[in-house]
Protein backbone atom coordinates (compact mmCIF):
# COMPACT_ATOMS: atom_id res chain seq x y z
CA UNK A 1 0.00 0.00 0.00
CA UNK A 2 1.02 3.39 -1.08
CA UNK A 3 0.30 4.53 2.92
CA UNK A 4 4.10 1.99 3.76
CA UNK A 5 5.35 3.89 1.73
CA UNK A 6 4.36 7.69 1.76
CA UNK A 7 3.21 9.61 5.42
CA UNK A 8 -0.45 10.01 4.06
CA UNK A 9 -1.41 11.82 7.28
CA UNK A 10 1.60 14.33 7.41
CA UNK A 11 1.03 14.80 3.13
CA UNK A 12 -2.58 14.20 2.44
CA UNK A 13 -2.26 13.89 -0.94
CA UNK A 14 -4.36 10.93 -2.50
CA UNK A 15 -7.14 12.94 -3.27
CA UNK A 16 -5.88 16.73 -3.72
CA UNK A 17 -9.66 17.54 -4.15
CA UNK A 18 -9.34 18.17 0.02
CA UNK A 19 -9.00 20.42 2.25
CA UNK A 20 -5.72 19.85 4.35
CA UNK A 21 -4.59 19.04 0.44
CA UNK A 22 -5.22 22.38 -0.29
CA UNK A 23 -3.47 23.93 2.80
CA UNK A 24 -0.69 21.80 1.22
CA UNK A 25 -0.67 22.94 -2.02
CA UNK A 26 -0.86 26.71 -0.84
CA UNK A 27 2.07 26.82 1.18
CA UNK A 28 3.86 24.64 -1.19
CA UNK A 29 3.20 27.20 -3.89
CA UNK A 30 4.10 29.91 -1.44
CA UNK A 31 7.85 28.30 -0.75
CA UNK A 32 8.54 27.19 -3.98
CA UNK A 33 8.22 30.72 -5.62
CA UNK A 34 10.00 32.07 -2.46
CA UNK A 35 12.67 29.95 -2.12
CA UNK A 36 13.01 28.22 -5.72
CA UNK A 37 12.78 24.59 -3.32
CA UNK A 38 10.35 22.97 -1.72
CA UNK A 39 11.84 20.67 1.10
CA UNK A 40 8.99 17.77 2.44
CA UNK A 41 11.07 16.23 4.77
CA UNK A 42 9.74 12.79 6.22
CA UNK A 43 7.76 12.57 2.87
CA UNK A 44 8.76 8.45 2.73
CA UNK A 45 8.71 6.48 5.95
CA UNK A 46 11.63 5.82 7.76
CA UNK A 47 11.62 2.01 6.80
CA UNK A 48 10.39 2.67 3.70
CA UNK A 49 13.26 5.27 2.47
CA UNK A 50 15.51 2.64 4.02
CA UNK A 51 14.35 -0.13 1.66
CA UNK A 52 14.82 2.11 -1.48
CA UNK A 53 18.45 2.78 -0.30
CA UNK A 54 19.20 -1.09 0.47
CA UNK A 55 17.94 -1.50 -3.03
CA UNK A 56 19.90 0.73 -4.86
CA UNK A 57 23.34 -0.36 -2.83
CA UNK A 58 22.42 -3.43 -4.25
CA UNK A 59 22.74 -2.43 -7.92
CA UNK A 60 25.56 -0.34 -7.52
CA UNK A 61 28.03 -2.77 -8.60
CA UNK A 62 27.02 -2.43 -12.05
CA UNK A 63 26.56 1.11 -12.12
CA UNK A 64 28.47 3.91 -14.33
CA UNK A 65 31.02 5.87 -12.63
CA UNK A 66 30.89 9.70 -14.64
CA UNK A 67 33.92 11.44 -13.66
CA UNK A 68 34.42 14.88 -15.40
CA UNK A 69 36.22 18.11 -15.10
CA UNK A 70 35.51 21.17 -17.42
CA UNK A 71 36.48 24.80 -17.28
CA UNK A 72 33.87 26.98 -15.34
CA UNK A 73 30.53 26.13 -15.64
CA UNK A 74 28.40 24.42 -18.74
CA UNK A 75 26.21 27.16 -20.39
CA UNK A 76 23.21 26.12 -23.35
CA UNK A 77 22.72 27.58 -26.55
CA UNK A 78 22.52 30.89 -27.06
CA UNK A 79 23.68 32.47 -23.73
CA UNK A 80 26.97 34.45 -23.55
CA UNK A 81 30.42 32.70 -22.59
CA UNK A 82 32.60 33.93 -19.64
CA UNK A 83 34.90 36.36 -20.86
CA UNK A 84 38.91 35.04 -21.83
CA UNK A 85 40.77 34.62 -19.16
CA UNK A 86 38.01 35.25 -16.70
CA UNK A 87 38.45 33.54 -13.02
CA UNK A 88 35.49 31.28 -14.18
CA UNK A 89 37.62 29.28 -16.04
CA UNK A 90 38.41 26.88 -13.49
CA UNK A 91 38.70 23.88 -12.85
CA UNK A 92 35.13 22.17 -11.81
CA UNK A 93 35.01 18.15 -11.10
CA UNK A 94 32.09 16.14 -10.91
CA UNK A 95 32.43 12.62 -9.91
CA UNK A 96 29.52 9.85 -9.05
CA UNK A 97 28.05 6.57 -9.72
CA UNK A 98 24.55 6.52 -11.56
CA UNK A 99 22.28 3.85 -11.88
CA UNK A 100 19.85 3.82 -15.01
CA UNK A 101 16.02 3.24 -14.53
CA UNK A 102 16.47 -0.38 -16.31
CA UNK A 103 18.93 -1.35 -13.03
CA UNK A 104 16.80 -0.62 -10.43
CA UNK A 105 14.44 -3.47 -9.55
CA UNK A 106 11.16 -2.96 -11.27
CA UNK A 107 9.49 -4.52 -8.36
CA UNK A 108 10.79 -2.57 -5.70
CA UNK A 109 9.59 0.24 -3.50
CA UNK A 110 11.32 2.89 -5.14
CA UNK A 111 9.94 2.23 -8.78
CA UNK A 112 6.07 1.71 -6.78
CA UNK A 113 6.56 5.19 -5.35
CA UNK A 114 7.88 6.71 -8.69
CA UNK A 115 4.65 4.62 -10.85
CA UNK A 116 2.15 6.38 -8.05
CA UNK A 117 -0.32 8.55 -10.01
CA UNK A 118 -0.90 10.31 -6.89
CA UNK A 119 2.71 11.55 -7.00
CA UNK A 120 2.27 12.47 -10.20
CA UNK A 121 -0.72 14.48 -9.99
CA UNK A 122 0.95 16.05 -6.57
CA UNK A 123 4.18 17.30 -8.43
CA UNK A 124 2.55 19.00 -11.64
CA UNK A 125 -0.22 20.46 -8.75
CA UNK A 126 2.52 22.09 -7.05
CA UNK A 127 4.70 23.01 -10.10
CA UNK A 128 1.40 24.58 -11.81
CA UNK A 129 0.92 22.59 -14.53
CA UNK A 130 -1.85 21.44 -15.64
CA UNK A 131 -0.69 17.62 -16.19
CA UNK A 132 2.59 15.63 -15.93
CA UNK A 133 3.46 12.49 -17.26
CA UNK A 134 6.12 9.72 -15.94
CA UNK A 135 8.71 9.71 -18.76
CA UNK A 136 8.87 6.83 -21.32
CA UNK A 137 12.64 7.03 -21.27
CA UNK A 138 13.86 2.89 -20.22
CA UNK A 139 17.05 4.61 -19.03
CA UNK A 140 15.72 8.15 -17.62
CA UNK A 141 12.68 7.81 -16.20
CA UNK A 142 13.68 7.12 -12.63
CA UNK A 143 17.20 7.29 -12.11
CA UNK A 144 19.84 7.21 -8.47
CA UNK A 145 22.89 8.65 -7.71
CA UNK A 146 25.66 8.07 -5.34
CA UNK A 147 28.32 10.07 -3.99
CA UNK A 148 31.09 8.65 -2.31
CA UNK A 149 34.42 9.68 -0.05
CA UNK A 150 36.20 12.54 -2.09
CA UNK A 151 33.18 12.75 -4.78
CA UNK A 152 30.90 16.04 -5.56
CA UNK A 153 28.37 17.57 -8.03
CA UNK A 154 30.57 20.32 -9.13
CA UNK A 155 28.55 23.46 -9.88
CA UNK A 156 25.92 23.99 -12.78
CA UNK A 157 22.40 25.50 -13.46
CA UNK A 158 19.79 23.74 -14.49
CA UNK A 159 17.78 23.78 -18.04
CA UNK A 160 14.81 21.69 -16.67
CA UNK A 161 11.93 24.03 -15.17
CA UNK A 162 12.25 21.93 -11.88
CA UNK A 163 14.10 18.65 -10.93
CA UNK A 164 12.73 16.18 -8.53
CA UNK A 165 13.83 14.30 -6.29
CA UNK A 166 14.13 11.72 -3.31
CA UNK A 167 17.13 11.52 -0.49
CA UNK A 168 17.27 8.13 0.14
CA UNK A 169 20.96 8.16 2.54
CA UNK A 170 22.82 10.78 4.14
CA UNK A 171 26.82 10.83 4.22
CA UNK A 172 28.87 11.03 7.27
CA UNK A 173 29.95 14.78 6.36
CA UNK A 174 29.68 16.93 3.60
CA UNK A 175 27.74 15.47 0.43
CA UNK A 176 25.71 19.43 1.14
CA UNK A 177 23.17 20.80 -1.39
CA UNK A 178 24.40 24.17 -1.78
CA UNK A 179 22.88 27.15 -3.39
CA UNK A 180 23.31 30.54 -4.83
CA UNK A 181 20.14 32.31 -5.66
CA UNK A 182 20.21 34.45 -8.39
CA UNK A 183 23.49 33.70 -10.19
CA UNK A 184 21.87 33.57 -13.64
CA UNK A 185 18.93 36.78 -14.07
CA UNK A 186 17.40 38.12 -17.32
CA UNK A 187 20.78 39.62 -17.85
CA UNK A 188 22.45 37.00 -18.30
CA UNK A 189 25.20 35.04 -15.80
CA UNK A 190 26.91 36.96 -13.13
CA UNK A 191 30.37 35.50 -14.02
CA UNK A 192 31.81 37.32 -11.31
CA UNK A 193 29.38 35.66 -8.55
CA UNK A 194 29.84 32.19 -10.14
CA UNK A 195 33.74 32.68 -10.38
CA UNK A 196 33.04 33.27 -6.57
CA UNK A 197 31.26 29.90 -5.80
CA UNK A 198 34.07 27.90 -7.62
CA UNK A 199 36.87 29.64 -5.40
CA UNK A 200 34.74 29.34 -2.29
CA UNK A 201 34.29 32.88 -1.53
CA UNK A 202 30.85 33.34 -2.45
CA UNK A 203 28.85 35.01 0.19
CA UNK A 204 25.25 34.28 0.27
CA UNK A 205 25.15 30.25 -0.37
CA UNK A 206 22.27 28.54 1.04
CA UNK A 207 22.40 25.25 2.20
CA UNK A 208 19.09 23.47 2.80
CA UNK A 209 19.18 20.97 5.20
CA UNK A 210 18.13 17.11 3.78
CA UNK A 211 17.39 14.68 5.41
CA UNK A 212 16.84 10.64 4.18
CA UNK A 213 13.05 10.73 3.06
CA UNK A 214 12.92 14.21 2.04
CA UNK A 215 10.80 14.63 -1.08
CA UNK A 216 12.55 18.15 -2.72
CA UNK A 217 10.94 20.35 -5.95
CA UNK A 218 13.61 22.43 -7.12
CA UNK A 219 14.00 25.34 -9.84
CA UNK A 220 18.12 25.40 -10.71
CA UNK A 221 18.03 27.42 -13.97
CA UNK A 222 18.71 30.64 -12.40
CA UNK A 223 20.44 29.43 -9.00
CA UNK A 224 23.73 27.64 -9.31
CA UNK A 225 23.75 24.82 -7.31
CA UNK A 226 26.00 22.07 -6.55
CA UNK A 227 26.85 19.06 -3.76
CA UNK A 228 29.82 19.59 -1.78
CA UNK A 229 32.58 16.99 -1.45
CA UNK A 230 31.21 14.25 0.30
CA UNK A 231 33.02 13.15 3.30
CA UNK A 232 33.57 9.41 5.05
CA UNK A 233 32.66 5.54 4.20
CA UNK A 234 28.40 6.21 3.86
CA UNK A 235 27.54 7.69 0.44
CA UNK A 236 25.02 10.37 -0.07
CA UNK A 237 22.09 8.28 -2.53
CA UNK A 238 19.63 9.99 -4.54
CA UNK A 239 17.10 8.91 -6.56
CA UNK A 240 15.85 11.38 -9.19
CA UNK A 241 12.19 11.08 -10.70
CA UNK A 242 11.38 12.25 -14.59
CA UNK A 243 8.48 13.95 -15.73
CA UNK A 244 7.06 15.87 -18.51
CA UNK A 245 4.50 18.19 -20.28
CA UNK A 246 3.50 15.27 -22.39
CA UNK A 247 3.30 11.46 -23.02
CA UNK A 248 6.02 9.42 -24.66
CA UNK A 249 8.69 11.68 -23.37
CA UNK A 250 12.48 9.92 -24.29
CA UNK A 251 16.17 11.65 -24.14
CA UNK A 252 18.40 11.69 -26.56
CA UNK A 253 21.20 8.86 -27.45
CA UNK A 254 23.69 12.10 -26.17
CA UNK A 255 21.92 12.31 -23.02
CA UNK A 256 22.36 8.44 -21.98
CA UNK A 257 25.91 8.16 -23.03
CA UNK A 258 26.64 11.75 -20.76
CA UNK A 259 24.70 10.02 -17.75
CA UNK A 260 24.90 5.97 -18.37
CA UNK A 261 27.89 5.46 -20.59
CA UNK A 262 25.72 3.91 -22.83
CA UNK A 263 22.69 4.29 -25.08
CA UNK A 264 19.81 2.13 -26.30
CA UNK A 265 19.65 -0.44 -28.88
CA UNK A 266 17.64 1.65 -31.72
CA UNK A 267 15.04 -1.51 -31.77
CA UNK A 268 14.71 -0.58 -28.25
CA UNK A 269 14.47 3.47 -28.98
CA UNK A 270 11.70 2.57 -32.18
CA UNK A 271 9.40 0.15 -29.77
CA UNK A 272 9.10 3.34 -27.53
CA UNK A 273 6.00 5.80 -28.74
CA UNK A 274 7.33 8.92 -27.84
CA UNK A 275 9.62 11.58 -28.52
CA UNK A 276 12.95 12.29 -28.04
CA UNK A 277 14.67 15.76 -25.94
CA UNK A 278 17.72 17.23 -26.91
CA UNK A 279 20.48 17.78 -24.71
CA UNK A 280 19.46 21.44 -25.05
CA UNK A 281 15.79 20.63 -23.91
CA UNK A 282 16.85 18.37 -20.64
Amino acid sequence: MISDLVDLQRYPIADLSVSAAQSLLARAHQELARDSILLLDGFVRPGAVAGMAQEVLAALPNAYRRDRTIRGISLYKGERPAPPGHAINVPNRSCQAILAADQIPAEGTLRSLYQWQGLTDFIAAVAGVERLYRSADPLASVTATAIGNGDLHGWHFDENDFVVSLLLQEPIAGGQFEVLPNAKTDAGVDFDLCASALAGTASGVVRPALRAGTLSLFCGQRALHRVSPVIGDRQRLIALFSYDRRPGMMFSSDVHMGAFGRTLDSKVMNAVNGYSKTPEEV
